[in-house]
């Protein structure tokens, strides 16, 4: 995909919420709870000001200037 080549970026099984300005990204088996912890992330985000989901099951990772950046990968189905 063009995406890899230009970017360095990476298709990850996981799911990403961003609190505040940082990103947490969890990665665990199949069926063990991600989409699980992320919703409840996103119930109730404090300490942080606001939650976003970023992608769940399926995301992008590339490195940006020392970091790493979560994007959502296209719908599956």
């Amino acid at each position: 995909m063009a995406l890899e080549s230009e970017t360095g970026a990476q298709r990850v099984a996981a799911s990403c919420v961003l609190l505040g300005a940082q990103g947490l990204l969890v990665r665990c088996p199949s069926v063990s709870g991600k989409s699980a912890l992320c919703w409840a992330l996103l119930q109730n985000p404090a300490p942080f000001a606001h939650a976003a989901l970023v992608g769940d099951d399926q995301l992008w990772l590339r490195p940006a200037n020392g970091r790493l950046i979560g994007e959502p990968a296209p719908a599956i189905a």
